[in-house]
């Protein structure tokens, strides 16, 4: 995760940079440790930062926040708990899933009018779970011809299986 998450820094500095604009990185390995994190607070002057990326750990990035004064930190990673954590300057780059859910929902209800509609997911309890919500609330609006749902087997959803799916809805 760590690797992507820096290969993607990276190429976003390297666009940015082709753009014209002019960025300074500063990478420092926090090793997930709070004395690291104030070892870092006491020793880098933030006074000309305009943006702190991180630290991944939800916790650590709030920690951070709380430290700095007027400087936005950013926390990259999704976490559980990001509903319970805030902070002034703590910005949550990945959304809550249940907010990407019901708006993912609502964006169905209110474009599709008589489409039928594929829903994949794997078999662990969260995901029966969602596909079970999503579909019985698709259900209950005329918009919505057909649902069907596909699930893996044997660990994934071979192309036939794929693929048979979406003839059968096209030609209906």
């Amino acid at each position: 995760i760590v690797t992507d998450f820096h290969s993607g820094v990276l190429m976003a500095l390297d666009s940015l940079k082709r753009k014209g604009m002019n960025v300074n990185l500063k990478v420092m390995d926090t090793e997930n440790s709070m004395s690291k994190l104030s070892s870092v607070l006491d020793s880098y002057d933030f006074d000309t930062t305009d943006a702190v990326i991180g630290p991944l750990f939800l916790k650590n990035a709030r920690f951070i926040s709380k430290k700095l004064s007027n400087v936005p930190v950013f926390a990259p990673m999704y976490s559980k708990n990001q509903s319970s954590i805030s902070g002034n300057d703590l910005v949550k780059v990945a959304p809550d899933k249940k907010l990407v859910e019901e708006k993912l929902l609502n964006y169905l209800l209110e474009n599709y009018s008589g489409e039928n509609i594929i829903i994949s997911g794997d078999a662990s309890p969260s995901s029966v779970s969602k596909i079970a919500r999503l579909s019985s609330k698709l259900k209950i609006h005329d918009s919505i011809n057909k649902i069907t749902v596909i699930k893996p087997e044997k660990g994934y959803i071979d192309r036939e299986r794929f693929q048979k799916v979406i003839d059968t809805v096209q030609r209906k």
